[in-house]
C-alpha cells in the first residue's frame, strides 16, 4: 500500500513520455525537487492538465513507487498566464530562473523559504503592472537570492538589502539598477564556480 503525499508545488517543466504522459520538474514545498510522472496529462480529457502547466502553482498528491514518483491528483493554485504586452518577456524570465533551479536543486532537499520565495516571486512577476527593465530587475534580484539561499552567494554588503526584503516592497526595483552590473558580475561567476 502506497502512502499519499499532499504537498504544494511549483512546475519548473517537464517532457513528453509515451503517447499522453509526461515527466515532470516540481519544486515542492516539502520535499524539495521531484521528478513525478504525469499518467495521461497530455490528454484533452485529462483533469490534471489545466493544474500542472509549465510554472503553475498546485496542490499535489504524490505516491512515491519502485519506479519514482507518480501524480495521483493535483489541484490548480495558479497558472503562469501574464497577459499584457510584455507576456513573453515574463516567460522567458519565468522559463529562465526555473532552469537554474532545475540545475542547482540537489534532488529531494526540503527548502521552504526558497519555495515561498518562488512561489511569491513568480506570482508579482506575472501580475504586477511592470515594464521590461523591472522585469529584469526581478529576475537578477531572483536569481541572486536562489543563490543565497543554496549557499553560492557571498557577503558583500552592496547586495544585502536584496536578498532580505520583500521582491515586491517599493523601491527595491529601482535600487538595483546602482549595483546591477556588479550583481550580474557576482552572479556569473557564482554560477561558474558551482560547476553545476
Amino acid at each position: 500500500m502506497h502512502i499519499i503525499h499532499h504537498t504544494e508545488a511549483i512546475v519548473l517543466g517537464g517532457y513528453d513520455r509515451g503517447e499522453a504522459s509526461r515527466g515532470l520538474a516540481l519544486f515542492t514545498r516539502a520535499f524539495g525537487l521531484v521528478h513525478a510522472h504525469a499518467q495521461g496529462l497530455r490528454e484533452l480529457r485529462s483533469k490534471l492538465r489545466y493544474a500542472l502547466q509549465d510554472f503553475s502553482r498546485a496542490e499535489t498528491h504524490l505516491v512515491r513507487g519502485k519506479q519514482g514518483w507518480r501524480i495521483t491528483s493535483a489541484e490548480h493554485l495558479t497558472a503562469f498566464v501574464p497577459q499584457d504586452e510584455n507576456a513573453a518577456l515574463r516567460l522567458r524570465v519565468a522559463t529562465r530562473v526555473a532552469k537554474l533551479l532545475r540545475r542547482l536543486l540537489s534532488g529531494e532537499e526540503k527548502n521552504e523559504k526558497l519555495y515561498d520565495e518562488i512561489a511569491q516571486a513568480f506570482s508579482f512577476l506575472k501580475t504586477a503592472p511592470l515594464g521590461r527593465e523591472y522585469i529584469f530587475n526581478i529576475e537578477v534580484i531572483l536569481v541572486m537570492r536562489i543563490l543565497a539561499h543554496l549557499g553560492y552567494w557571498g557577503d558583500d554588503e552592496r547586495f544585502t538589502p536584496f536578498l532580505g526584503s520583500n521582491i515586491t516592497e517599493g523601491g527595491l526595483l529601482q535600487q538595483i539598477n546602482k549595483v546591477k552590473p556588479f550583481a550580474i558580475r557576482e552572479i556569473n561567476k557564482a554560477l561558474t564556480e558551482t560547476q553545476l
